[in-house]
C-alpha cells in the first residue's frame, strides 16, 4: 500500500488548532500528547504532523525513553514529565545528543540548561545547582548579567514562549547562598603543585574554582582593594 501524505496550504492556516482537537478525538489521546500541532511563523501558522513511522527512530534515539508507541493504535506519544527537551539526534552517544540543544548551544559557557532545567522542575534543585557549577561557578551572577541567548534560541518559543532559563538559573543560586548547608564540590587528591593567579575578576575566580576542585593548591593576587 502507498504511504499517503496531506498536503497543507499555510497561506489559508488561521491557527485555530481545530485540527489537533479533532486528530486528538479521534485517536482518544486526551489532553497531552498531539498528531497535529500547530506552531505560529508570522504572519502565517504552521501546522506540523509526526508520520508515526512503524519503527519510529525518535523512539530509539530518545534518551530519556520519553517517546513511545502505542501498541493499539500505533500512534507515537510524548511523556512529557520525561521529556527534557533535548532534540536528540540518531545514532549519537549520550552525550552528544545532549551538544543537540538549541540553548546549550548558545549557552557561552556551555552549560547543560535542559538538563538542569529538567531537574529544577522536579523539585531537585540541589542536583540541579551541582549541574550548573559544573560549567559556571556563579549562578547568582550570571542569572542577573547574563544577556541569556540561550532564551533566543529555546525550542519552546515555536509553541508558545521561552523557558525562563535566566530567572531559574538565579533562583538556583539565590536558593545556594541562603541555604545553611550550601553545596561544596568534591575535592579530589590534593597535589603538590602551587598555582598563582592574577586578578580576582570572573576569569580568575572561575580559574581558581575549578583548579582548587583538581586538588591544586591556588592562591589569587589581586592589585586593587578587595
Amino acid at each position: 500500500m502507498g504511504k499517503v501524505s496531506l498536503m497543507l496550504n499555510e497561506y489559508e492556516c488561521m491557527g485555530c488548532h481545530a485540527c489537533e482537537v479533532a486528530c486528538k478525538q479521534e485517536h482518544g489521546l486526551g489532553v497531552g500528547p498531539r498528531v497535529i500541532k500547530v506552531i505560529e511563523r508570522a504572519p502565517y501558522f504552521k501546522p506540523l504532523f509526526c508520520h508515526h513511522c512503524e519503527d519510529a527512530p525518535c523512539a530509539l534515539a530518545c534518551p530519556e525513553d520519553a517517546i513511545t508507541k502505542d501498541p493499539n493504535t500505533g500512534v507515537v506519544l510524548v511523556d512529557s514529565e520525561k521529556c527534557n527537551g533535548c532534540n536528540a539526534v540518531p545514532g549519537k552517544s549520550g552525550a552528544e545528543k545532549q551538544q543537540t540543544s538549541a540553548c546549550k548551544v548558545e549557552c557561552p559557557a556551555h552549560i547543560d540548561v535542559q538538563g538542569f532545567v529538567s531537574l529544577a522542575v522536579k523539585g531537585k534543585f540541589q542536583e540541579a545547582l551541582q549541574l550548573i557549577k559544573l560549567a559556571s561557578p556563579f549562578p547568582s551572577i550570571c542569572g542577573r548579567v547574563c544577556s541569556h541567548p540561550c532564551e533566543s534560541e529555546c525550542n519552546r518559543d515555536q509553541i508558545d514562549k521561552p523557558v525562563a532559563i535566566h530567572a531559574i538559573e538565579r533562583f538556583l543560586g539565590d536558593l545556594d547562598l541562603k541555604a545553611k548547608r550550601r553545596y561544596m564540590p568534591e575535592i579530589k587528591t590534593k597535589k603538590k603543585e602551587k598555582i598563582a593567579i592574577v586578578g580576582s575578576g570572573p576569569a580568575g575566580l572561575t580559574c581558581a574554582y575549578y583548579l582548587a576542585q583538581e586538588g591544586y593548591k591556588v592562591t589569587i593576587f589581586e592589585k586593587a582593594k578587595v
